[in-house]
């Protein structure tokens, strides 16, 4: 049910092997079959009517989202008003508020109301920026009585921002391999452009550019969670070319 992850060279893989990305539109339509749940999650709704059909669902929902559906969930019933810093399209962030009855979406600190109620539980997509969350959190708990903040970025995803700008900014070119819809690898790319101008976003082998690297010595490589070690390894190969027709 949609693309099992947000990178095209494993879906195209995938449909090789008979396993096709739909939305829900399309899949309810069909005579019940095998279902996958993709890692960022889906509508509730969207579950149980697809198993009321007969549906054999399998939940590949990533652990660290469904513990943010168990947070938020579990905090409303204890009469918190919920806020979960995201990005609204996301399907992580819809899946999230499509379990809660009034949650609140907000990007940037900016977007938070004047006027909030008295007892909030604050939770985030997990693949955001930890400095940004914090934010968003300060600014929370100057307006309300009481906070509860959850950081539920993904700590592998912390650490691999830790991890990539450390490196952005040690070396000369850095290349961020992944794909362009993957919110992950986006963040990649931020941090690691925050470290080093010459940052460079690539899906392919195929995007790399021999100038980029003209002047380098030093070049760095970090991949999103997403990206498959094909993928990778592709790039790696094409780079090794460059530098010895150097």
């Amino acid at each position: 049910m949609g693309p099992l992850l947000h990178n095209e060279q494993l879906a195209e893989k995938l449909k090789e092997k008979g396993i096709v990305p739909l939305s829900f539109k399309e899949l309810i339509k069909k005579r019940p079959g095998k279902v996958i749940i993709r890692a960022h999650g889906v509508p509730a709704l969207q579950i149980n009517e697809l198993m009321e059909k007969g549906f054999d669902v399998i939940d590949a929902t990533c652990p660290n989202v469904k513990k943010v559906y168990d947070i938020a969930c579990g905090c409303e019933k204890e009469g918190y008003a919920v806020f979960v810093y995201g990005d609204r399209s996301h399907p992580e962030v819809i899946g999230i508020v499509s379990r809660l009855k009034n949650a609140i979406i907000v990007g940037n600190a900016d977007e938070i109301p004047s006027q909030i109620p008295q007892k909030i539980c604050l939770v985030s997509q997990t693949t955001k920026i930890k400095k940004d969350y914090e934010k968003i959190r300060d600014a929370i708990r100057e307006k309300c009585m009481e906070l509860r903040a959850f950081d539920t970025i993904c700590a592998e995803t912390q650490e691999r921002q830790k991890s990539a700008s450390r490196l952005a900014g040690l070396v000369d070119v850095m290349l961020v391999v992944g794909g362009k819809q993957s919110s992950n690898t986006k963040r990649l790319y931020e941090v690691c452009k925050n470290a080093n101008e010459k940052t460079y976003h690539v899906e392919t082998k195929d995007e790399i550019k021999k100038g980029w690297f003209s002047a380098a010595e030093k070049v760095g490589i970090t991949a999103g969670a997403s990206t498959p070690d094909f993928a990778v390894n592709s790039v790696v190969e094409r780079l090794n070319k460059y530098i010895t027709n150097k």
